[in-house]
């Protein structure tokens, strides 16, 4: 139990240095929009994932314990009390696993940014993204269709959330450029002399 939880603090202390590393060997690389799209999409991430992790310690931790206990007791074996390494190691994995679903705004927006997807390829995307939330959420929470779907339900909408950010983005583009263009069009046009 002490080295997992070595191994889990270290990962959470080290993971800000691993991250200034990688973005000092990346960002030379980078132009100055790009630049500037990582940043933002580094500090709005790490406050989603510390944001996912307390909603899973505090809001599903206590049903998915409830939940796991009352399955065992269905099943004829009570396992009211927890082995340390099996409790740790359940709890690490529900908190990262529910921090890093958290983080799927920043990474969908970032590729809508950067104009890998676009607002039609994330509303096609939906149902596998469901299907995806769904497998996730029961490799990660006590085999309980309850608790799987209460950890589905805030993954699936920031799914779409972001599918709406990625609309309302979309949307402001194109009037955007209907704009520029009815600009250059009046810009093109020859001046009318008043008729005599």
């Amino acid at each position: 139990v002490a080295l997992q939880l070595a191994l889990y603090g270290g990962i959470g202390l080290a993971s800000p240095f691993v991250l200034y590393f990688i973005g000092d060997f990346v960002l030379p690389a980078l132009r100055r929009n790009e630049k500037k799209l990582l940043m933002r999409a580094v500090v709005i991430g790490a406050g989603l994932f510390i944001l996912g992790v307390v909603f899973c310690y505090y809001m599903m931790l206590h049903i998915a314990l409830y939940a796991a206990t009352n399955f065992s007791t269905w099943l004829n074996f009570g396992a009211n009390e927890w082995r340390a390494s099996a409790y740790i190691g359940f709890i690490c994995k529900f908190m990262l696993g529910m921090g890093l679903g958290f983080e799927l705004p920043v990474i969908i927006l970032s590729l809508v940014k950067l104009g890998i997807l676009s607002h039609q390829q994330l509303s096609k995307g939906r149902p596998y993204w469901l299907v995806a939330n769904l497998v996730m959420s029961s490799m990660l929470t006590p085999p309980d269709p309850g608790t799987m779907i209460l950890m589905a339900l805030p993954l699936q909408l920031l799914y779409e959330l972001s599918v709406l950010v990625a609309w309302i983005w979309d949307r402001r583009d194109r009037k955007q450029a209907e704009k520029d263009e009815s600009e250059s069009n009046n810009e093109d046009s020859p001046p009318t002399t008043p008729s005599q």
